[in-house]
This record gives structure tokens, sequence and C-alpha cells, in this order.
């Protein structure tokens, strides 16, 4: 093929499985829930995989966190070997993250396994395990090579550098498969955050694990040139929503310009929901009806969605609160209700102690008030006074 060729790499991108993850901890789930969290996350992931083969993309990149290395179980390891061997000659690309890095006994290794009694991992299955840029080329197709660097167990903590495309891997379509930190892996970006963190690689696409939230890199033309899926299965309180995995289509036309079209796909059978209703000013009649009617617009799926619902404002003093339990029966498959909630102690000080309730109020808004002082004021007002020493050292020097 020759740079005047054009060119059509598709893929199935899908990150953060963390497949057999406590993460589910957080939202409060029974035990047998829990346990059926588990097992919904593995059928997510071979419904994914099923799918790519239906599409019969060119190749599944999994650019780390597949599986959570501190409580995986064999049984699961053996049950993800199967599901890709249904790719048959699909190429699958594995990148180790900051929640299955690569240590002595993981189980991306030849060795644990076997010593686990699991067989290898499939033929199809390539897993980059250096620290280094490795860059290996597609099995069907010459002019697309794929390049990553795991995350060594002793390094997890950290985010990789953005590594550099050399000049002798380059090829008609570049694609990177980048795991970032622990750190990285608690938070959500926004798509500035995530330019900003690492930058704008030079290869044709870089598929980037670690990020709770769904977030893309584009470069000054407007096209993605990263991305990171976020969290495939929702697993914790900071991870609402629907969760996804991308189909994409990269193009390489015959005048060297790039095209990318990403289509998101819902896998996970739950969302996480996060809603609430603020008491104050409200009327103790009205609290069913607001109840009813934010959950409504919420549009959590009964049976299906896992709702959090946080009560937040005050309340008169006296009056019978008891909306957490009403949220509670509610018939969606887990209800976490936190109630932040406080009688309103305020509207029943006598006359001489209301002073001293509009002395607070007044304090509380002082306090939002200074908090939203805008930064860039501080900012020029530290600029200026660099500027007044640099003037006053200049004067002494004369």
């Amino acid at each position: 093929m020759t740079s005047s060729d054009s060119i059509k790499f598709t893929f199935l991108q899908l990150s953060d499985m963390r497949l057999d993850s406590n993460s589910s901890l957080s939202l409060h789930l029974s035990p047998a829930q829990r346990h059926q969290r588990l097992d919904e996350s593995l059928e997510a992931f071979e419904r994914a995989i099923d799918m790519a083969r239906d599409k019969n993309v060119s190749a599944v990149l999994l650019p780390g966190n597949l599986f959570d290395a501190e409580t995986v179980k064999a049984k699961t390891i053996s049950a993800v070997q199967t599901i890709l061997t249904r790719l048959d000659a699909i190429p699958a690309y594995i990148t180790p993250g900051a929640l299955d890095p690569v240590f002595n006994d993981s189980l991306l290794q030849p060795a644990a396994l076997k010593a686990r009694g699991l067989k290898p991992w499939p033929a199809n299955v390539h897993i980059f395990t250096g620290p280094k840029l490795q860059t290996v080329v597609h099995p069907e197709m010459s002019s697309v090579r794929i390049s990553s660097l795991a995350i060594l167990k002793e390094r997890r903590e950290q985010d990789p550098p953005t590594p550099a495309l050399e000049e002798h891997d380059r090829a008609a379509l570049n694609i990177l498969l980048m795991p970032l930190g622990v750190e990285s892996s608690k938070r959500a970006f926004s798509d500035e955050q995530l330019k900003e963190l690492i930058g704008l690689p030079h290869f044709s696409y870089t598929a980037v694990s670690g990020p709770l939230s769904q977030s893309r890199v584009r470069g000054e033309d407007g096209r993605v040139r990263a991305a990171a899926c976020g969290t495939f299965v929702a697993q914790s309180v900071l991870e609402t929503g629907a969760r996804y995995a991308f189909f994409a289509e990269l193009t390489r036309n015959i005048n060297g310009k790039f095209e990318l079209d990403i289509e998101c796909a819902e896998f996970d059978p739950r969302r996480i929901i996060s809603c609430g209703l603020d008491l104050s000013n409200l009327e103790s009649s009205d609290w069913q009806t607001e109840l009813e009617a934010t959950l409504a617009q919420s549009e959590a799926r009964p049976k299906q969605d896992i709702v959090l619902f946080e009560l937040r404002g005050s309340y008169p003093v006296g009056v019978d609160h008891n909306l957490p339990a009403e949220i509670r029966k509610k018939d969606f498959y887990h209800v976490k209700c936190t109630d932040k909630t406080r009688p309103d102690y305020f509207s029943t000080l006598s006359p001489e102690n209301k002073i001293e309730a509009n002395l607070v109020r007044m304090m509380q808004s002082k306090v939002r008030e200074l908090s939203s002082i805008d930064k860039d004021a501080i900012e020029e007002e530290e600029e200026e006074e660099e500027e007044e020493e640099e003037e006053s050292m200049d004067e002494k020097a004369r």
C-alpha cells in the first residue's frame, strides 16, 4: 500500500471493565446484588465482543483495567479468554492498566496462568507487557500499527508520559493504547482536562483508559485525536449515567486526510441515576408530589436502574420527616438515599435571638461571597505586585 492509497480501520474500544472489582461497595448493594453485578459486568463484556465479531471490526482495543488484579478470580480470567476466542482472527490488543498492572504473578503473564492451571491467552490476543513503547503490525493490515506501553505495579500511582511516535514507526495509521495511573482512574475528566493531561498525541488515534467519564481530545482541525470511554459498567457513586464502549471507523483518504466516526454503544443493563430534592421553601404537603416529579424527571427505569437520591435543605421543626423511607420503597433495582436535611431551628428562635440568627446567615453569605471571588483578579493583583517589586529593584540598581 502506498501513501496515496486510502485505508479504513474499524475498531471496538473497550476499557475499564474492572472485572471482579469491589468498587460497587460504595453503592450499599446487598451481597446478592453485588454478586449479580459482577456477573452482569462479564455478561456486558461478552455482548460487546459478540457485537464486535458481528460487525467484523478490524480490531478490539482494550487499553487498560480489564480486571482488578487484587480481587479477580481465575474463573473470570478463563471466561474472558473463552469470550475473546469468539473473535476468531480479529486481533484484540490488551494493555495492563493501573488496576491490572504488570507484575510477576499477574494473570496477564504466561507463567502465572500456567501456575493457576489456566490456558494461555488465545492466539488472536496481543498483550503489551513492557514499560517502554512497543509497536506491532496488524496481522492483516500492514499499514496499521498498534503501539502501547504497560503500567508496572511499582509505578501504578503515576501517569506514564505520553510517548512520541518514532519516525521509523510511522505508517498510514498509527494507533496508541494509553493507560493512566491510579489517581487519574479515580476522576472524571472533561475534554479540556484530558487534553491538558496527555497533550495532543502525534498518533493517528489514541485510546485512553483510566478516567471515569467519557472525554475526547481534539486537534486544531476539530478531529478527535484521543478519547476515553469512561468505565464500561456502572460500579460506584462517581459513575452516574449510561456507560459506553466505542465502535469507531478511522479513515485515511487518498489525500492523507484523517476522518474519525465514533458510535457510542451501551451494554450495561443498569445505569446509576443521581437526583435530589431540596425541602427548603416547600410545604410539607407538597413533599410527596415533588418527590414523584423529581423521580419522573430523572428517567430512572423501574426494576432496572440504581438510584442515588439526596435530600437537602431545611424543614419546620416538629414536622414528621419520613421521606427516606418513601424513597427506598420505590421499585428500582436499588436505591441509596442520603439525607442531608435538618430542622430549621432559626425559624423557632425568640425575637431577641433572631438577631443572632441573622448574623449567622450574614456570615454564611459572606463566606459564599468570598469563596466565589474571581481568581483572575487575584492573579492580576499578584502580577501588579511583582511588577512593582521589579521596578523598585531596577531603581535601586540605578
